[in-house]
This record gives C-alpha cells, sequence and structure tokens, in this order.
C-alpha cells in the first residue's frame, strides 16, 4: 500500500478521480508514471493508520456538477484506459449528457454509475464511514494553483503545478 516515494516525501496525495490529481502527483512524487491510483485515505488508515498519520496527507475536490461532466466526457470520448473505454462503451456511449443525467433518475442505472470510481462520492475517498476527515489538508480544484502553492509550502517544496490531463468541457 505504501510506496518509497511516501517515505520519501513524507506525503499522501489522495487522488479522487477527476481533480486534476495526475497533475499533482507528477509534481509531488516527481515522476511522470502512474504511480498509485485511486487509493482511499480510509484503505491507508486500514493497512498502517500510524504510518499514515505521520505524513502529511492531502486531497482535493471539485464542484460535483463539474466533476460530472468531466467524468462523462473523459470515459465517453478520452480515457487511455481500456477498462475504462469498456465500461464507457457499456454504460454511457449511446446517452447524451442529458440523456445520461435524465437516466440517473433509475436507481439501478444510477448505482450501476455511482460503482464507478469517476463517479464516486468524493468524501469517500477522504473521509471515513462515519464522515471523519481523514487528510490533512482538502484543497479545491476551483483554486487549485492557491491551494497547491499551500501544500508546497507546507512540505517546503519550490515546485510548481503543471496542467496535464486537462478536460476540455
Amino acid at each position: 500500500m505504501f510506496k518509497d516515494f511516501h517515505d520519501k516525501y513524507k506525503c499522501i496525495f489522495i487522488h479522487v478521480p477527476k481533480v486534476a490529481g495526475s497533475s499533482i502527483e507528477r509534481v509531488i512524487y516527481q515522476t511522470d508514471k502512474w504511480l498509485v491510483g485511486h487509493v482511499k485515505a480510509s484503505d491507508y488508515t486500514k493497512f498502517d493508520k500510524d504510518k499514515f498519520d505521520s505524513y502529511f496527507s492531502f486531497g482535493f475536490v471539485r464542484n460535483p456538477y463539474d466533476r460530472v461532466v468531466s467524468a462523462y466526457h473523459y470515459l465517453k470520448n478520452d480515457s487511455p484506459d481500456p477498462c475504462d473505454i469498456k465500461w464507457g462503451r457499456l454504460h454511457i456511449n449511446n446517452l447524451t449528457f442529458e440523456e445520461f443525467i435524465l437516466s440517473l433518475q433509475d436507481e439501478e442505472f444510477k448505482e450501476e454509475i455511482l460503482s464507478k470510481n469517476h463517479f464516486s462520492f468524493q468524501y469517500k475517498y477522504l473521509c471515513d464511514k462515519n464522515m471523519n476527515i481523514l487528510v490533512n489538508f482538502i484543497g479545491k480544484f476551483e483554486k487549485l494553483d492557491n491551494d497547491f502553492k499551500k501544500i508546497l509550502n507546507i512540505l517546503r517544496r519550490k515546485d510548481s503545478l503543471v496542467h496535464i490531463n486537462k478536460s476540455k468541457h
């Protein structure tokens, strides 16, 4: 669960899907590789709570509507991941965005959509089952540059954020 780069940088970034995570991860962990994926803070605490608590942990959240728009288009058109492409073809490929939103009124469809990590509620990544926030800092996508600078200051880093995988919607 914990990787060498967590130990090296003494921080844990919780990557909420469709909230600039690829950009943040590359700067924080000094890499151009996909490192961890969408691991929830609660998973880290279940594995080793003391270690998790000893590192600076953070994540970002995004306006839910904007995140749904981004996830919809990513899974329908933009994802390079074969599993995402297959999932998109099966669930949303034949739906316009408006049809997709209206289809969420169907409980079975809604449950299937919410089971996909790109649409899963953001709090599930950053909180425990009792809704207690597990991370030290939650930034906002809408204030990404400013909040990311705060994180860099906390970590005593001089890097800057380069946006990759940026949504076109």
